[in-house]
């Protein structure tokens, strides 16, 4: 698994992953959905069955849940893995950085659309994240957060 993330350079745009099994693919995505990569590169992940290769689509998305559902669930989880606390404002992540990766990410674990701009604004102020004023770039920021630094293992491998 580590050779995915650490083959893959800043210059990829996506990389398409086959493997033999659903579990292979949900073992491949339980791996590197807390990696940086899986918030900046596209990765789809495509099954074999019966002869042919199919988007894996994890066992946990429910294609007949609504959108509002899937989007909140995986906010929550991405507020939980990349998000940490500060109270310093110099440190605040840029409104539209968060996105871009929520973005990513969410297409990446879910397999699934993504909310649109204002739908993920509403969806952060729905989870208590609130969002400045634009500043003198015309920026916006997520007050009182900021991009957790990545974990790395005792190998020093990111996780």
């Amino acid at each position: 698994m580590s050779e995915l993330t650490s083959e893959i350079d800043d210059e990829a745009d996506a990389v398409e992953v086959y493997v033999g099994t659903r579990a292979t693919a949900g073992r491949l995505i339980e791996a590197v959905s807390r990696t940086e990569l899986f918030r900046k590169t596209v990765v789809r992940i495509y099954v074999e069955e019966q002869g042919t290769y199919t988007r894996y689509v994890p066992p946990y998305i429910d294609k007949e849940s609504r959108p509002s559902r899937i989007y909140t669930a995986t906010l929550q989880l991405f507020i939980d893995e990349f998000l940490a606390e500060t109270t310093d404002r110099t440190e605040a992540v840029p409104l539209e950085e968060l996105y871009e990766q929520f973005c990513c990410w969410c297409r990446n674990v879910t397999a699934t659309a993504v909310p649109s701009r204002p739908g993920f604004g509403r969806l952060l102020a729905a989870e208590g994240l609130e969002t400045g004023p634009r500043g003198k770039d015309r920026t916006r920021y997520v007050l009182n957060y900021t991009i957790a630094p990545p974990t790395t293992t005792s190998t020093g491998n990111e996780q």
